[in-house]
């Protein structure tokens, strides 16, 4: 057995794709804005990141270990880029948008392993989540100072309410700003 953790920080400010990527980019306008030309250096860098992604499955395959392997996609927020009527751009760590809070979570079971058939939902998880299902998933007890929950028992349902507790990695941000709280029942997110 093996565990492995690859953490891709592209995309992330500053936003500087590796040419063969910003090469691929539609043609920006002919006097871009720094806001496109910002987006369009993000796009980059999330086509350098998929490629990349690309690259290790490929491998994993090549090595015969991809069937087997359990592996998990997520994301630790996303990102504000030019949704109507918001006030920060680029930003994540002192807000809560939808499309900051909102990330993908994909796990792919070995064949052999335990399934998730019963876990394909659009009810919310969280990703205090992972950790509990990964370990469930490898056949492991979680320890019980874990706060998620292992999806493989959970019973989710699209309405039942998700809490979220933040804070922004230093004190002194915390303390200007103030610690975020959200509440995510059924399609409204408070």
């Amino acid at each position: 057995p093996y565990f492995l953790w690859i953490h891709l920080f592209d995309p992330h400010d500053p936003y500087e794709p590796p040419a063969a990527e910003a090469a691929l980019l539609p043609p920006l306008q002919k006097s871009p804005s720094e806001l496109q030309k910002q987006i369009a250096a993000y796009d980059g860098e999330i086509r350098y990141v998929d490629e990349a992604m690309g690259t290790f499955l490929a491998r994993l395959k090549q090595l015969g270990l991809y069937d087997e392997s359990l592996i998990a996609v997520t994301s630790d927020h996303g990102e504000t880029l030019t949704e109507p009527g918001h006030k920060r751009l680029f930003s994540h760590g002192t807000i809560a948008y939808e499309e900051v809070v909102r990330v993908p979570l994909i796990v792919k079971t070995p064949r052999s392993g335990r399934a998730l058939d019963g876990i394909r939902t659009a009810a919310p998880v969280t990703l205090l989540d992972l950790a509990p299902t990964l370990l469930a998933l490898s056949g492991l007890d979680s320890p019980g100072t874990f706060q998620g929950r292992d999806l493989t028992r959970a019973r989710i349902r699209p309405n039942d309410a998700i809490f979220s507790f933040g804070s922004y990695g230093s004190t002194r941000l915390e303390q200007r700003i103030g610690t975020q709280f959200t509440v995510r029942k059924g399609p409204f997110r408070y």
